[in-house]
């Protein structure tokens, strides 16, 4: 569904494919008939309409989709659309992550049918802003919402008036903030009901504005959807998205702050198991993320839940070179490959510890993707400092990794100049490069391995756990490793789900013993037969002004972007 076209009830707008191309079809609500009114590619993946349902924007994804490039419409005199490539940018490690992308991102229609909302990072700007786009000159044509050191998320629309009503961005945990005070009155009254516990966004609004659907996720909330009545500051469950999870059962999580050797400031996220006993330490897993220009937020982690319910604390520390908090801090992380973003996950680690969080000796590193590397990394470079290493789908071998970017990609193309910016180049640096790559570090090692790799992952290639199994293999190195066979880079089938977290809990539990009682995992499959929430109501206290005395009316409809998910 691309829109619902609101000014014209008799047709919508779908995004299809006929013969290969992902094309755009204009429907016909009483009959069914359509009409194709943009011609799309093989390697179009999306598109985008202006308010009065024409085509604006075409964006198509690399063959590894790693790469988005936005075009947009140029009319001709005769009557044909020209596409002029606007944007090349560069995403997450999955297409369910193009949402994260910092460069260039269209959200909404804007008032005028050459304009667009857009999340972007114009040249010369440090952070992602909000901004008015005209797409028919390529021009910013106004800003409307910019922090100096965090990147906005995202932004909500009226999508019947293409009113700009407010953002959102990630700072200890998500900030709502809308340009009308009696809105953001509201918004502070329901975080206040949640105990700021929760990230929460309107998901949508009856016609008259009087009924909110609100969306919620936290550590402790997987994601429920609540109806807010607005006049009467009266809040009702509406569902759960998993409710055979009970939040008894799930984590809390801390947000902690540490310094670094060469005194940076870091933002990271604790979860300790919700049935530690008082003054007992659990065992640690470092969770570093992937990217590693993606970053870790507050909110619901299912691998971060599974493990803590298994008696261990986690942490996910934002190392230098994520994204989130601007362009400086993600260009921080420029050539510091098993050096700077290494000893930042380390110094997170001796945080913990001095801070009585952790205990020297009883800590695991677990990640995938650059997450995958740094574990490797810390088995190589830092080899007593862990008594495990779990790394799915990561580089080993940097200099055969750039290469194989290059012949995937080409040498002109902007992914290989990313990767060579971002790591080093595979002849000029080579030393510089095979001197942090574990696969030529692996006599270093001296602690259980274990690698896991997707058979049909196109971002990192299997071959890069295959050789770092080799790599231990000849040098005596005790590790397991676990080929998944219907799985990428980050999709995983059902079957190979279940395997790779029973292979990893299986893991930890000889190689890193959590301390007694032990807390029953958490389910992976969800009970379906547990029983709907009870739609008991739930009041909460609200001053007058801020229930009924908006400035203006609340908008009837608003434009939210798709329901928060824990990266």
């Amino acid at each position: 569904m691309v829109s619902f076209l609101p000014d014209d009830p008799d047709h919508f707008l779908i995004a299809a494919r006929l013969r290969g191309d992902l094309d755009l079809f204009r429907i016909t609500v009483s009959t069914g008939e359509h009409e194709r009114v943009g011609v799309g590619r093989t390697s179009t993946f999306a598109w985008y309409v202006d308010r009065n349902g024409e085509p604006a924007f075409r964006a198509d994804i690399s063959s590894r989709g790693t790469r988005v490039t936005y075009y947009g419409r140029e009319d001709r005199e005769n009557g044909d659309i020209r596409w002029r490539k606007l944007r090349s940018v560069r995403v997450g490690e999955t297409s369910e992550l193009i949402e994260s992308a910092t460069e260039f991102r269209p959200i909404s229609p804007g008032p005028d049918l050459s304009t667009y909302y857009v999340a972007a990072r114009p040249l010369g700007a440090n952070t992602t802003g909000i901004y008015l786009y005209n797409f028919e000159t390529d021009t910013f044509v106004q800003t409307l919402k910019s922090h100096p050191t965090i990147d906005i998320e995202n932004a909500l629309i009226n999508n019947e008036t293409y009113e700009y009503l407010g953002s959102y961005y990630y700072e200890d945990t998500l900030k709502l903030e809308f340009v009308d005070e009696g809105l953001q009155a509201h918004i502070d009254g329901l975080s206040e009901f949640f105990d700021g516990e929760v990230n929460l966004v309107p998901a949508d609004t009856s016609r008259d504005g009087s009924r909110w659907l609100v969306r919620t996720e936290g550590p402790q909330d997987p994601g429920s959807y609540f109806v807010y009545k607005r006049d009467e500051a009266h809040v009702e469950p509406f569902g759960q998205i998993y409710p055979a999870l009970k939040n008894e059962r799930l984590a809390k999580v801390e947000i902690l702050r540490f310094s670094t050797r060469d005194g940076l400031e870091l933002t990271g996220y604790f979860t300790r198991p919700s049935d530690l006993p008082e003054g007992q330490i659990a065992p640690v897993v470092m969770m570093p993320h992937g990217g590693p220009e993606l970053r870790d937020t507050y909110g619901y982690n299912a691998t971060a839940q599974i493990l803590a319910a298994e008696g261990y604390a986690v942490f996910q520390p934002n190392f230098r070179g994520s994204s989130g908090y601007g362009l400086a801090f993600a260009d921080a992380g420029r050539r510091q490959w098993g050096a700077a973003m290494q000893t930042d996950i380390e110094d997170g680690l001796l945080f913990l510890q001095a801070s009585g969080r952790a205990q020297a000796g009883h800590a695991c590193i677990f990640g995938y993707s650059y997450g995958g590397y740094a574990a490797m990394a810390a088995a190589t470079l830092t080899p007593d400092l862990y008594q495990c290493v779990i790394a799915g789908s990561g580089p080993t071998d940097l200099v055969k990794m750039l290469n194989w970017i290059r012949r995937e990609d080409g040498s002109d193309s902007e992914e290989y100049e990313y990767w060579v910016n971002h790591i080093g180049h595979p002849s000029r640096d080579k030393d510089a490069i095979y001197a942090v790559s574990p696969a030529r570090l692996a006599d270093k090692v001296q602690v259980p391995v274990l690698l896991i790799h997707g058979q049909e992952d196109s971002v990192v290639p299997i071959e890069q756990s295959e050789i770092m199994a080799e790599a231990l293999k000849e040098a005596g190195k005790t590790y397991q490793y676990l080929e998944l066979e219907n799985s990428g880079h980050a999709y995983r089938s059902g079957r190979d789900k279940w395997r790779e977290y029973e292979t990893i809990l299986k893991f930890l539990r000889v190689h890193l013993t959590a301390p007694e009682p032990v807390v029953a995992a958490v389910a992976i499959d969800i009970d379906t037969t547990t029983d709907p929430i009870e739609a008991e109501q739930i009041t909460f206290p609200m001053e007058t002004s801020q229930a009924s005395s908006d400035p203006e009316p609340l908008p009837t409809s608003i434009t939210a972007p798709e329901p928060l998910t824990a990266q």
